[in-house]
């Protein structure tokens, strides 16, 4: 029960997966920063809602929530609302580390009811609490088997951080009184200039794959792995060229839209491979129904990835690769085909995953997948199914095969 109240402050500040407001957050994140995720408000319009649900329902949240966690939900609620970002600034294999986190209350009453159910959701754990003073600013810690946080509220931001010296860099930002930002590193400003504007905020989530790299470069030297070899795993595997990703969703509920960038500065090795992939056509959207739930339609090669792995393989560890081609060889006359001969080739690289009202509604999904050589597939398909009925009825249960046409296609299934 202590790890769980000590992790719900915390938790309650990473609860808004979030986006880049007019004004952009990254200028009070140090431009080390690893992972950055920023909020412009979710929910911004349906204020109080957990007062409203203690309001109507009081027997119920008597019994269900003691006021311990209501402080928690109602500071979830406050940070998910309002403008805000969190950040990975440090982070080290030894685990050393550092996350910080800012809202952006609407006035003084938000302010000071945020610091009040975070310091009450504090005060019911084992943090050894203090008072304390951050370049000139009333800041409060806690301190709990070799964990320091920090928390406050400087010149309209509730601050909130984890790690030794968390909030150091974010205050000085504030205070304008910091050195580079996230907002002045060129791998992020080029990342946001790659997303289309929008009005709507949403969720933005960037991430510079270099500096993890970097970590995890120091973390493998660091217990005698020979750098030469580090990069060579590195570069087969194409985490090496990968320079940084951003996410940002937007639109609300009846318009959410996705953009996703990558920035790839090498080769598509290793698992960039799945990402090398042809544009999709319409023909590959039209697989989807018109009245679709939702849909996933997207083009991944599983033969050529099974290519790419082998090379890798042959690149990072030579001597693995006989073990691996004599399993999958081994595996072959139990399963009645070869998964890399028969198999993937016989798959096409056309994928979509999709439910409607004809699959069964919302809890019906139908995956379709495009297939080179569908009489190799279905023979595979069978053969699987073989497998699974001989598994159950070795715990004495039993599948029966059916089959039934729709719309002209023949459907195979068991029950």
């Amino acid at each position: 029960m202590t790890t769980l109240k000590r992790s719900i402050p915390f938790v309650a500040m990473l609860l808004a997966t979030a986006v880049a407001t007019a004004e952009d957050p990254a200028r009070l994140f140090p431009a080390e920063t690893k992972i950055f995720i920023a909020w412009d408000g979710v929910f911004k319009d349906w204020p109080g809602v957990v007062d409203r649900i203690v309001e109507k329902y009081p027997e119920f949240v008597a019994d269900a929530f003691d006021e311990d966690v209501l402080a928690a939900l109602r500071l979830a609620e406050d940070v998910i609302r309002h403008p805000g970002a969190v950040g990975l600034t440090r982070l080290d294999m030894e685990g050393d580390f550092a996350v910080a986190a800012f809202v952006q209350p609407k006035d003084a009453a938000d302010e000071k009811r945020m610091l009040a159910d975070l310091e009450h959701v504090l005060q019911s754990s084992d943090w050894e609490m203090q008072d304390c003073r951050l370049s000139g600013h009333a800041m409060r810690q806690g301190v709990q088997e070799g964990i320091t946080i920090n928390w406050g509220a400087v010149n309209g931001h509730v601050l909130f951080a984890v790690g030794a010296n968390g909030l150091d860099n974010v205050v000085a930002l504030i205070d304008g009184s910091g050195g580079a930002s996230l907002a002045d590193d060129n791998s992020y400003k080029d990342a946001i200039r790659r997303l289309p504007p929008t009005s709507d905020g949403g969720v933005v989530i960037y991430a510079n794959a270099q500096k993890m790299m970097d970590i995890i470069r120091g973390g493998m030297e660091s217990v005698g792995a020979d750098a030469e070899f580090v990069e060579a795993i590195l570069g087969a595997t194409g985490l090496s060229s990968v320079q940084y990703k951003i996410i940002r969703s937007s639109g609300g509920w009846n318009n959410w839209r996705f953009d996703v960038f990558a920035r790839i500065n090498g080769p598509y090795n290793g698992i960039l491979r799945a990402f090398d992939q042809k544009p999709l056509t319409k023909e590959d959207i039209s697989l989807i129904p018109e009245d679709a739930y939702m849909a996933y339609v997207g083009n991944f090669d599983l033969a050529a990835l099974w290519e790419e792995t082998l090379n890798v393989i042959s690149e990072v560890e030579p001597g693995m690769l006989p073990t691996v081609e004599g399993g999958i060889e081994a595996a072959t006359p139990f399963l009645g085909f070869s998964i890399p001969n028969d198999l993937f080739p016989a798959i096409g690289d056309t994928w979509a995953i999709y439910n409607a009202p004809e699959t069964g509604g919302p809890l019906g999904f139908v995956m379709v997948v495009d297939a080179r050589d569908p009489q190799k597939l279905l023979a595979a398909a069978q053969r699987i199914n073989e497998l699974i009925d001989l598994g159950v009825s070795n715990v004495g249960a039993r599948l029966i095969k059916k089959e039934m046409k729709h719309n002209g296609t023949t459907i195979h299934y068991m029950a």
